[in-house]
């Protein structure tokens, strides 16, 4: 794998295809959208070190890239800042040490999620994401082509309640409910609207049923469709520096926090893009 240059840019691939680190950046720069949105969609997850950005500088670079979203608890409760604070500490444990995409629980999920490192542990609390696209292109014809007509109902799982009741207390979850709903169907096969790439729009423990199948046939599809999508040999991991900031491809990618720093501290600063609702690839 050669890194690319571009005048003082340089792009150093991880894998073949997917994941690279930006060199020669800043990411408040107007002038790098384009770069930094055509890396996105190329690497599905791309790194810059070093980005000292204030709340203020994150939210109205995030802005190049499209409409932020605000948290559904978050605007539940009122804010209307489209940043989220996410730390972990001796009586705060992580709480994202499990495969999933962001926020797949809603119509409009985010498309892409830009994340800055703020307080680091001094071992343990890397991130790891898996290609979904190459998951998707990996599966055999005969599962593609099953694949491609089936919807799988996304809500939030009992863990994830408990920690959001503890975090945010009932009239909220309720507020949220209300707004938002607590789970929707997206199609299990998404088309990129950018790159025309069919992935698995698998998103962990955000996933409730395939709908229309029973019970067992659907714990059965959805354990062997997560187990390949998480593949080893698809996964890259990062280890956080201070000022690190990542953007990763929601519609492509799934992610895991590592929860192996805990009681030590961890803090990150995130927003996400809004985009389009997910599109079926079953376009025959």
């Amino acid at each position: 794998m050669e890194s690319r240059t571009r005048g003082s840019i340089e792009i150093e691939p991880i894998l073949e295809d997917f994941g690279a680190i930006v060199h020669g950046v800043e990411f408040s720069d107007p002038d790098s959208t384009k770069i930094l949105q055509d890396a996105v969609h190329e690497h599905g997850v791309i790194f810059l070190r070093d980005q000292r950005l204030s709340d203020e500088q994150h939210i109205e670079s995030a802005r190049r890239f499209g409409d932020l979203g605000v948290y559904p608890l978050q605007a539940a409760a009122g804010a209307f800042e489209p940043l989220e604070f996410i730390e972990d500490g001796p009586e705060d444990p992580p709480k994202a040490d499990g495969w999933h995409t962001d926020v797949t629980w809603i119509e409009r999920p985010p498309v892409m999620a830009i994340l800055s490192m703020l307080d680091v542990p001094e071992r343990g609390g890397d991130t790891l994401w898996v290609d979904t696209a190459k998951a998707w292109d990996t599966l055999s014809p005969v599962m593609q082509e099953f694949t491609l007509s089936l919807e799988v109902f996304h809500d939030i799982n009992e863990g994830n309640r408990q920690i959001f009741l503890r975090k945010w207390g009932q009239e909220i979850i309720d507020l949220t409910k209300q707004r938002y709903g607590m789970g929707t169907a997206h199609p299990l096969v998404r088309l990129h609207p950018i790159t025309g790439r069919r992935s698995l729009f698998v998103a962990g423990y955000f996933m409730r049923h395939i709908v229309g199948m029973t019970e067992a046939e659907s714990d059965a599809m959805i354990a062997f469709l997560m187990c390949h999508a998480t593949a080893p040999e698809r996964a890259i991991r990062w280890r956080w520096k201070e000022h690190d900031l990542a953007m990763w491809d929601e519609r492509r990618t799934m992610h895991r926090a590592l929860g192996d720093h805990f009681p030590h501290h961890r803090r990150v600063r995130r927003c996400t893009v809004l985009g389009e609702s997910p599109r079926s690839a079953n376009t025959g």
